[in-house]
């Protein structure tokens, strides 16, 4: 399932002064450059890849902990990736508040700490796409579509899919463009929120597919009594330990 690796950037991990940091180097300066100026737009914004600096065609990254949610995948159920969705679905409101469009939405860009249980949306290169993950309308013309429901929230779909059962629901582009439906997941043991947001997100009329903010408020999210870890900051590990007990409250 992983995808292919890009030949234009190479990754390493470089000690500064004790702190641990990732180096991104690309062989062709427009690419980091563009990263660069997506980086910098979102410094603020939380639970993304955060800039440090840069030179010639590098940029310094802070080190995320964790591992990316494809290592992760034998390991969740879906409470699991119930509360992760919710997660990242807040980091992409974030990003589409200001115009951001990640673009690249799938399992190996989202980074996940078992231990805080905090995720990390990462690598914003600027046109990336991973062919597995783009809409049927991208794939006949990307420049007509190129918005938020064609982009993030069809990839959205497909990666809490493969969470869920490990494979893709399509077998190949064919198979996603003949009109033919996924591989259904009903009768597969999770509830009929669950797979009713599923089906919201994949529908393949792109206009009805629902935005970021009513995404949030799909019922799948009202099954539990869900508290937004990632909008709280400066509190104490007593009460940020209070606050993941209640994040996992069943109403």
């Amino acid at each position: 399932m992983r995808n292919e690796i890009n030949k234009n950037i190479i990754y390493e991990l470089i000690d500064n002064n004790g702190k641990i940091i990732i180096c991104k180097q690309y062989k062709n300066f427009k690419l980091m450059y563009s990263e660069k100026k997506r980086l910098g737009k979102i410094k603020h914004i939380k639970n993304v890849s955060h800039i440090i600096g840069s030179k010639d065609t590098k940029i310094f990254l802070t080190k995320i902990k964790g591992k990316d949610l494809y290592y992760m995948l034998p390991y969740l159920d879906e409470y699991d990736i119930q509360h992760i969705t919710y997660k990242l679905l807040i980091i992409v409101k974030n990003l589409h508040n200001i115009n951001i469009v990640h673009g690249d939405i799938k399992p190996e860009n989202i980074m996940y700490d078992k231990y805080s249980g905090n995720i990390t949306l990462i690598d914003f290169e600027h046109g990336r796409h991973t062919n597995k993950y783009i809409s049927p309308e991208l794939i006949y013309n990307f420049d007509k579509f190129k918005n938020y429901k064609c982009i993030d929230i069809w990839s959205i779909g497909i990666t809490i899919y493969i969470l869920l059962t490990k494979h893709h629901p399509y077998n190949n582009y064919k198979h996603l463009l003949s009109g033919l439906p996924y591989h259904s997941i009903i009768n597969k043991g999770f509830s009929s929120e669950c797979i009713n947001f599923i089906e919201t997100l994949l529908i393949f009329e792109y206009q009805t597919r629902p935005n970021i903010n009513e995404c949030l408020k799909h019922k799948w999210f009202n099954k539990f009594n869900i508290i937004k870890p990632l909008e709280i900051s400066n509190t104490s590990s007593n009460s940020f330990n209070k606050c993941k007990l209640l994040c996992c409250c069943i109403l």
